[in-house]
């Protein structure tokens, strides 16, 4: 017996490294401003404004480092759609969906907005809503929707795009 299992994976547009050299290098200088000003504190106050900026530097850092190198993995196993969220493969599910809960799937625009959901997933990196779906589905007698933005073999799988003759 085969499985029918159609997996996408979703990266982030990167942008280019000029752009991010140029990014690193204002921070840096940035870091470097505060910690010089820090400096002309009374000497105990420098060591404790200079020790909170780099750990906020720090902090900060990995933040938006681990926002650049998250994947979204869309997976349809059988009668299962799976949702993972991270920087592997290896993830745990932030959603799973079985199909005799969806209710539907829809292009973004062709949605009707509803006041009765209990909360959507977001699992897309841009606000372009021409590439974007909506799913709907209930589970415990609520309704819950997910947002994600399939490709063609994902929209093929989940009966979204035409055939083509």
């Amino acid at each position: 017996m085969i499985r029918h299992v159609v997996k996408e994976v979703k990266h982030r547009d990167y942008r280019p490294v000029w752009q991010t050299s140029i990014i690193v290098m204002i921070g840096i200088i940035f870091i470097n401003f505060l910690i010089t000003q820090s400096n002309k504190l009374q000497r105990i106050y420098a060591y404790i404004v200079s020790i909170s900026i780099l750990i906020v530097s720090l902090a900060v850092f990995v933040y938006f480092s681990y926002r650049h190198l998250i994947n979204y993995i869309y997976i349809l196993d059988e009668n299962v759609l799976i949702f993972k969220k991270g920087i592997r493969e290896e993830e745990k599910a932030e959603l799973i969906v079985k199909q005799d809960e969806i209710q539907w799937i829809k292009p973004f625009y062709e949605a009707e907005k509803c006041k009765g959901v209990k909360q959507t997933y977001k699992f897309i990196f841009k606000k372009d809503k021409s590439k974007m779906y909506v799913g709907q589905f209930i589970r415990n007698n609520k309704k819950y929707r997910f947002l994600f933005e399939p490709g063609t073999r994902m929209k093929k799988a989940l009966n979204l795009e035409p055939a083509h003759n």
